[in-house]
């Protein structure tokens, strides 16, 4: 009983310190944190050649209802604005009545990032600039044609 206190003891504290995560993320987490190897290796060892730490949280990973084992990867900031491009969102009629700084402000909020994030990958994405680092928007661009066209 000590090893599930223990257990609930840690979830609850890394479910505080990250907002939005869930138990899944959780054990993926300890698993990562305990193990040397990848977690993709990891979940395809054996038990009896795990470590009982990692043994004990992939049991745990094992044991989640289906529908936390589908959820999907987040796609970076860059591939979301080029999404959004692409899709023709910053040409809504609303957002041409507004300042540029608006709609980079609502973009942000609504996925959750900053203003100047936002901004910096939607010039990128116009320039179609190689120069940029920080912002990789344009890089995407077949991507996104590719992921759409698999749907």
């Amino acid at each position: 009983m000590y090893q599930e206190d223990v257990y609930v003891m840690l979830l609850h504290r890394y479910l505080g310190k990250n907002p939005g995560a869930d138990e899944e993320d959780f054990l993926i987490y300890e698993i990562e944190r305990r193990s040397s190897d990848s977690i993709e290796n990891v979940l395809n060892t054996p038990l009896n050649k795990l470590h009982s730490n990692i043994r004990y949280f992939k049991i745990k990973l094992d044991r989640l209802p289906p529908k936390n084992k589908t959820k999907s990867k987040k796609k970076s900031l860059p591939y979301q604005i080029a999404l959004l491009e692409h899709i023709g969102f910053f040409q809504l009629e609303y957002f041409k009545r507004l300042p540029q700084s608006k709609v980079d402000k609502i973009t942000a909020l609504l996925l959750n990032s900053n203003e100047r994030s936002v901004r910096g990958n939607r010039s990128a994405l116009k320039d179609g600039n190689v120069g940029h680092q920080k912002y990789t928007s344009y890089t995407h661009k077949e991507k996104i044609d590719k992921d759409l066209n698999n749907l």
